[in-house]
């Protein structure tokens, strides 16, 4: 049975290609482009690994608490930290613009999370997922 993944980014252009070659690999692919959908399809489903866009930001549509998201906090760094509360069996890929030279991605990837900076290589995505897939 083939590996589950979901692909977390409000980039449509990036979360399709990404979907795409990923698939190819021989993955089972959900794409999710907000917080909201990210949240439905895992309370909804089980995946084995999530690549996520931790820059990604609120939308109109959210419905995450404003609190939350206050102050510059990015919806995606929100999911990140409940993926780690609410699912913590399950394997992130970290994406983001900042790359591993941020501060707060140091940290994240000192824990053993892949963090991948965009633009990525889609390659490069891929072997992240295999080997966060195990």
């Amino acid at each position: 049975m083939a590996k589950k993944v979901l692909v977390v980014d409000d980039e449509s252009s990036f979360a399709e290609d990404a979907t795409e070659i990923i698939q190819r690999a021989g993955f089972e692919v959900t794409t999710a482009t907000s917080y909201t959908k990210a949240v439905q399809a895992l309370e909804q489903h089980t995946y084995d690994v999530v690549t996520l866009d931790i820059m990604m930001i609120i939308g109109q549509e959210e419905q995450i608490d404003r609190d939350e998201a206050d102050s510059g906090r990015r919806t995606g760094l929100v999911l990140f930290e409940q993926i780690r509360q609410r699912w913590p069996q399950l394997k992130i890929v970290v994406v983001s613009v900042l790359g591993a030279t941020s501060r707060r991605l140091r940290a994240v990837s000192d824990e053993g999370i892949t963090v991948l900076s965009k633009p990525i290589r889609m390659n490069e995505l891929v072997d992240a997922v295999k080997r966060a897939a195990g």
